[in-house]
């Protein structure tokens, strides 16, 4: 029996990821590129294609590592940072585990490490920071009701940037103001609509001419057909559209939405760099700045293990923060 390629390995262990561990496409996209890039520098050091698992040896792994440590952006003159090195490794060390697991001989998983990160602070939002980026979008347009909707969606549910992209209108109960949404690993949790983000989302729709699935969608003159109006920022006006049964194609992307935030957050005058990630480390602290129990914001954050969301404790722990107050420098 032949042996399959490195390439063809690949592809099996995309397609397991999603639709076994149950990744989002967005999550096995970003494994798929960096996998390919991968193969592609590996077959220029070796030589030699198509490879084989066995031609992946630590030495190799390690070859790889000092490859992203040196390499250069020949557009920005910069090197990659450590947490981007580390998002490689984690797409290689995922891939070695699938081949163990299916029987493929290949560089035991836990012998490749990842580099140690550079430490960052938790960044997030004072409510009046929270409070001055929502109001730089211009509501008399379609646009920018679609944009206050969605900040206020993100701070209300503590949503992924992923999974509010993916949300349809009917996964959305206003009515109840909770829904299900499926995160990281294929599990389901429950997120909760507040009132404000309710009138925001429900008033988007209400100005949206057009039945498509999608919960937030483009609104760029780019993609109407020719002989269309440009200006339906303002009218809302969106029949002019190519023909799309669903309105797939016009799905507001990760990347926009991190666009629209960023640029927001400039109008606003924050120094902080504001991602869609940021206003998800808001709503968590909120809550428990607020008194919330951890297990309770891990459940509604979706994180797996309680380690993750122990992140937060000590800039949210106001009982640290009175024995702080109480004893410190009490001494002299």
């Amino acid at each position: 029996m032949t042996q399959k390629t490195l390439n063809q390995l690949i592809i099996d262990f995309i397609e397991f990821s999603e639709l076994e561990r149950g990744l989002f496409p967005s999550t096995t996209e970003k494994y798929h590129y960096r996998l390919k890039r991968f193969l592609k520098w590996a077959k220029r050091e070796l030589k030699t294609a198509p490879l084989k698992p066995v031609d992946i040896t630590e030495d190799l792994v390690k070859e790889f590592r000092l490859y992203l440590n040196r390499y250069i952006n020949p557009v920005t003159r910069r090197g990659l940072k450590a947490s981007t090195q580390n998002h490689y490794v984690v797409a290689l060390r995922a891939f070695l585990k699938y081949l163990a697991r299916t029987g493929i001989a290949c560089v035991p998983p836990e012998r490749v490490e990842l580099r140690r990160s550079d430490s960052h602070s938790l960044k997030f939002l004072a409510l009046e920071q929270l409070e001055q980026l929502l109001r730089q979008s211009d509501t008399t347009k379609i646009r920018g009701l679609r944009d206050r909707a969605m900040m206020e969606l993100l701070f209300s549910t503590g949503l992924r940037v992923s999974e509010m992209t993916g949300l349809n209108r009917k996964d959305v109960n206003s009515k109840s103001q909770e829904f299900s949404v499926i995160g990281k690993g294929g599990r389901v949790r429950l997120v909760f609509i507040s009132d404000r983000a309710k009138k925001w989302v429900q008033e988007y729709l209400n100005r949206r001419r057009d039945a498509w699935e999608p919960l937030f969608i483009s609104h760029s003159g780019t993609r109407r057909s020719k002989g269309s109006k440009s200006d339906e920022s303002s009218s809302g006006d969106i029949k002019d559209y190519i023909e799309d049964p669903s309105g797939e194609k016009f799905r507001l992307s990760v990347r926009s939405v991190q666009r629209i935030i960023k640029k927001c957050a400039r109008q606003a005058g924050l120094a902080i760099d504001v991602t869609p990630h940021v206003m998800r480390h808001t709503f968590a602290t909120d809550l428990l700045t607020s008194g919330a129990d951890i297990r309770s914001v891990q459940e509604l954050l979706g994180h797996k293990n309680i380690s993750t969301t122990q992140i937060y404790t000590h800039v949210t722990n106001p009982r640290l923060r009175e024995v702080y107050k109480r004893f410190h420098g009490k001494s002299g």
